[in-house]
């Protein structure tokens, strides 16, 4: 395939009428074929709004009818205003950003109270020198819980066992202070042993940091609604522990608890959309380009193709020289013109064998006669050629007189 065929094939393809329906149809095939959440997922989120089994509504409802006050709020942790609540952040630690992780310390050191989804990687577990379990397990309530759970069969017992949701509890890079107290602890199975590695680890942890409260979740699972509902993980009522040990203190309890919904997406977060928007509509260097690019969308326009086809010019290929030549040898030939092309003839010689200025000076009699004089051996010659510029010959001696010019011309080039 030569490169006309290729640029022909290409314009054939790449038409508006070709490329814009493949477009559209390859955009409802992905859209077809795109993988859809099964709405019974768990949800990886824990924010308040979410009542599917990853959520943690059921968890703010409970709160509330316990009496505590719920609230959501979309600004970030060192914006959340007041002292006298307590702050629940159920995205893990990592989101937090260091000044984010001071202030939310600050807070605390201050007076307040934070419950918090822990995270091995993030500042606040290097502030507190914590870590991960290397083993997961069951969780498990404190002695003093009193909860009633409904008799289970055996065979619900084995099913329970199976089921029963295992998360990574919390380690010390040091003892814990005597002031720490374990909400719910992380039980590995007994066929992992007794060792070190296999203790048992808090899940739900309360610490006083400097004049506040702070708790820690080792994994925000415990909280979501379809590990609540399951009366003998104790992950609720030690939940609500927790949330009730934060609320006390001296002057008063705490009966609000503030959940900072901002790190699930919800509030004004940095976009680079919104700040080309704001660019482009408030500042005058923006102003000048959003203009730029409008004239250049009107240019791009006029250049575009109209929906009316346009017409084709018609255009006339030129016949070749070559052509010409066989033409006109047939014409005269019919017309028996051999004065006019014995004429010709001696014009490609004085084109051929003469300066510009000399050819045109003389007359075809004239150049003739004045060759005859310079080149004595060709005067049989010229006089063939004279006698056919003079008068009409035969086919035959026609060709003599071309042969002739042909001798003249060789004889000047010698």
């Amino acid at each position: 395939m030569n490169e006309r065929t290729d640029h022909a094939f290409l314009r054939r393809v790449l038409r508006p009428g070709v490329v814009f329906p493949f477009v559209m149809a390859l955009t409802v095939l992905s859209i077809l074929i795109s993988p859809k959440k099964d709405p019974g997922a768990a949800d990886t989120e824990l924010t308040v709004t979410a009542t599917s089994p990853g959520g943690a509504a059921a968890f703010a409802e409970t709160l509330r009818r316990l009496g505590w006050k719920v609230s959501r709020s979309e600004q970030p942790v060192a914006d959340i205003p007041g002292g006298d609540s307590v702050v629940a952040l159920l995205a893990p630690a990592a989101v937090l950003t260091g000044p984010e992780t001071h202030a939310l310390l600050e807070r605390v050191r201050a007076g307040g109270a934070a419950f918090v989804v822990f995270s091995s990687s993030s500042a606040l577990a290097d502030s507190l020198k914590l870590t991960d379990s290397r083993r997961a397990g069951a969780i498990v309530g404190r002695a003093d819980d009193l909860v009633v759970c409904p008799t289970e069969s055996p065979a619900e017992r084995r099913i329970r066992t199976l089921s029963d949701p295992y998360v990574t509890g919390m380690r010390p890079r040091a003892p814990f202070s005597s002031d720490t107290i374990h909400f719910a602890i992380s039980q590995p199975p007994a066929y992992f042993g007794t060792g070190p590695r296999n203790r048992p680890t808090p899940t739900i942890l309360g610490v006083a940091y400097g004049a506040g409260k702070l708790v820690l979740v080792s994994d925000g699972t415990i909280l979501a609604n379809d590990v609540l509902r399951i009366c003998r993980s104790h992950a609720g009522v030690a939940a609500i522990r927790a949330i009730a040990w934060l609320s006390d203190r001296g002057d008063g309890p705490r009966r609000e608890v503030v959940f900072a919904e901002y790190y699930f997406g919800y509030g004004l977060h940095p976009s680079i959309w919104r700040a080309g928007r704001e660019w482009l509509t408030r500042t005058p260097s923006g102003r000048t380009t959003a203009q730029v690019l409008l004239a250049a969308l009107v240019l791009l326009a006029a250049f575009a193709p109209r929906p009316i086809k346009p017409v084709t010019t018609a255009t006339m290929a030129r016949r070749s020289p070559l052509e010409h030549v066989g033409a006109l040898a047939r014409a005269y030939e019919q017309v028996r013109a051999t004065r006019t092309a014995a004429k010709r003839l001696v014009q490609g010689l004085r084109r051929r064998t003469m300066r510009p200025s000399a050819a045109q000076a003389a007359t075809d009699e004239g150049l003739l006669q004045g060759i005859a004089q310079r080149v004595p051996g060709v005067r049989a010659h010229t006089t063939r050629v004279l006698g056919a510029l003079r008068a009409p010959v035969s086919p035959a001696e026609l060709i003599g007189v071309a042969e002739s010019v042909d001798h003249i011309e060789r004889a000047l080039h010698k």
